[in-house]
Formats: structure tokens, sequence, C-alpha cells
């Protein structure tokens, strides 16, 4: 459950460390809870968590005599998102393979502790010629005939769905 539905390795919000100052053992770990939880200790949140992209888990290792009930846990982490990637092959090439172009994820934190992307590290992870069942959506481009030039533009969407054109450019006859 923990593991492929919830969201563990996400970085908590202010709202984590309240519900979890009710399940403090002892009153310095409750009031420093409570602070992280409240308006006034936005700041110090940022710099624990989001700056060092601390995950929920990481989170109750760290505060020691907190021990959260199994529903209250569940009710709180957020359900893992869906990653959503752009093919970067097309049909006209092998209609029936498909292939995604990924950056992976790493990074250092301010204090120096490598992170890596969920869903990036995993894919990494993979054998060559792993079969996934994945989801599609119709993404919404459409090229227009071979003969009419294009010029492509890619503002956020990364080198994968230009990938996919050249392919089925190069594919069609000329």
């Amino acid at each position: 459950l923990c593991k492929y539905y919830l969201d563990i390795m996400g970085t908590p919000r202010r709202y984590w460390f309240e519900v979890l100052s009710h399940y403090a053992e002892d009153q310095e770990t409750k009031e420093r809870l409570e602070y992280f939880g409240s308006a006034e200790g936005y700041l110090d949140v940022y710099d624990y968590c989001v700056k060092e992209k601390r995950s929920y888990l990481e989170t109750l290792q760290d505060f020691e005599g907190v021990y959260i009930d199994v529903d209250r846990f569940l009710e709180v982490v957020p359900c893992l998102r869906p990653r959503l990637f752009s093919i970067s092959s097309a049909p006209a090439t092998d209609p029936r393979r498909l292939s995604i172009t990924v950056g992976i994820v790493e990074f250092q934190t301010p204090y120096k502790r490598t992170r890596r992307g969920l869903c990036t590290d995993w894919l990494a992870r993979l054998g060559p010629g792993t079969q996934l069942q994945v989801l599609l959506q119709d993404g919404g481009i459409q090229l227009p005939a071979p003969e009419v030039p294009i010029l492509m533009i890619g503002p956020g969407t990364g080198i994968a769905p230009f990938r996919a054109f050249v392919q089925e450019r190069c594919a069609a006859p000329s």
C-alpha cells in the first residue's frame, strides 16, 4: 500500500506536522511539531522540508516518539499522482513498440543529500526490454501533411514529441 499507492517519499506540508503533534509522546517534540504546523513556523518548515526534499517517511524517522495511527496516516499522506510522459516514437516506425525519452532526476540538496525522482529512478532501474502496462492519452498534436514544412518549438515539452515527429516524417513516403 505505501510503496505503490501513497506518496510517502513526497515532501510534507505544514498540516502534516500539525497532525503529528497530536501523536508526540514528549512535550518538547509536541511543541516543535506544533510550531512547524503553525503559520509562524513556515520558514523553518521550508528550510527543514522543502529545501532538503525531506519525505513523510524521513520526518517520521526524525521525530522519534511520534506514533501516528495507521488510519490517520492513510488519511493524511496523499496518494501517488500519475507521472505523465510524452511518447518519443512514431507508430509509422514500429506500431508494436512505444518509447519514452526521460531525463533521470538526480540532484544534491543544500546539505549534500542525494535525491532522485520517484518515477525516473524506478524507470532507470528497469532492465532493457522490460514490458510495462501503461495508460495512453491523446496528445492533441497532429502533424500537417508531409510536404508542409514545420517549425517545432516546445516550451516545456522536452525533446520526446520532436523525436516522434522526426521519426514520423522520415517514415512518410516522399
